[in-house]
């Protein structure tokens, strides 16, 4: 009897201490952050916009690439929140299909991510997007404010959903994107109050009125496949696209094509369909 005890309490104890890791360290696991080479003062990309937006505890650098010229100005404008091992730096070319469709991309920085400073935080992500959603609407000769899309892959899909609870959207579309991140505690038998950066998106796309886009992987081991059937099952007016794909090797120009597709058919990319 002694000895059984004794390994309850061994399994026990390795389960707290399991906990406790989580509990201490899930945020680096979420937002491990990279490092991108500096820039030279006024140094950018060629065509595009930098600005940099104060926020509370962070500097984070927002890149505006504009629709391309002679499109309908003012126009739509997606706001894109990025994967966590991701920068914009990287994604400054992946976008031609819906800039040529008339609608203006503003790529955001995560704190601590690039050469922006601070941490990030479920918190201090979605403060981001929210002042990448501000700048945007101070841009009228620019951007069609009631034309606003968020647009997020993996974590990015949590500060976009977070984003649409906090400013008007006219879409929302989430690639790879989780349910809620306590889902993956549960997974390892832990309770998901520890999880103190849930980004609880099922809730956010359930109280969405606007129309939605799933886009995920079949194959996706990181974020499977059910997290998208199920956020687009909550979602009032939602469209799921799957891809024979797992959750990094989705074929992006595929992708921005149907991205640019479901906005076409919500009548979001033309001036006639202002919201």
């Amino acid at each position: 009897m002694r000895s059984v005890l004794t390994w309850v309490g061994l399994v026990f104890g390795a389960w707290l201490l399991w906990g406790l890791v989580l509990f201490l360290g899930h945020r680096r696991m979420i937002f491990p952050g990279k490092d991108a080479l500096p820039m030279r003062g006024g140094e950018t990309f060629h065509g595009v916009q930098l600005h940099k937006l104060v926020i509370p505890g962070a500097v984070v650098e927002a890149w505006w690439l504009p629709a391309t010229p002679g499109t309908h100005r003012p126009g739509p404008a997606v706001l894109f929140t990025h994967g966590n091992y991701e920068l914009v730096d990287e994604l400054v070319d992946s976008f031609g299909a819906l800039r040529r469709a008339g609608a203006g991309v503003l790529l955001i920085e995560y704190p601590g991510y690039g050469r922006s400073t601070g941490v990030a935080t479920e918190a201090s992500v979605t403060a981001a997007a929210v002042a990448a959603w501000d700048l945007l609407a101070s841009m009228p000769g620019e951007v069609d404010s009631k034309r606003i899309i968020a647009f997020g892959r993996s974590v990015g899909g949590g500060a976009a959903c977070a984003l649409s609870r906090q400013r008007p959207i006219a879409a929302l579309i989430l690639i790879s994107t989780f349910t809620d991140i306590r889902a993956y505690a549960r997974r390892y038998l832990l309770p998901g109050f520890l999880v103190r950066h849930p980004f609880d998106n099922e809730q956010a796309v359930r109280a969405f009125r606007g129309p939605v886009l799933i886009q995920h992987g079949t194959r996706d081991t990181t974020v499977p496949f059910s997290h998208g059937e199920r956020l687009a099952a909550v979602a009032a007016d939602g469209r799921l696209r799957r891809y024979d794909c797992g959750h990094d090797d989705c074929p992006w120009d595929r992708m921005m094509a149907d991205a640019t597709g479901f906005l076409d058919g919500q009548g979001i990319l033309s001036p006639a369909g202002s919201l």
